[in-house]
């Protein structure tokens, strides 16, 4: 939330928000980069409500308060994971959760 945000008017032109993904592995068992963070500014006074439920998520009233709505989905498994003693090169991966 942000004091200079009065209303949500930037929602009717912005209905679609989406977080950048990650980088991918590199050789030598490297692990990939983490995808950002999305932060949507919003009003002091903002509810929050599940589309399908109804329930309420948030009462958002102070300025600067935050709250995680959805969290990033996990990486899959690369070649390293699946290496044995005999087979020291898999060419297989396991592909992440959204």
């Amino acid at each position: 939330m942000h004091e200079r945000l009065a209303t949500l008017l930037d929602f009717k032109y912005r209905r679609l928000f989406k977080a950048r993904n990650g980088d991918p592995g590199r050789g030598r068992s490297q692990t990939g980069k983490n995808g950002k963070d999305i932060v949507i500014e919003v009003p002091p006074g903002t509810l929050l409500y599940d589309e399908e439920t109804g329930q309420e998520i948030a009462d958002l009233v102070r300025d600067g308060q935050e709250v995680l709505i959805l969290e990033g989905g996990q990486g899959g498994k690369g070649n390293q994971h699946f290496a044995t003693s005999t087979n020291r090169a898999p060419r297989m991966a396991q592909p992440g959760i959204p």
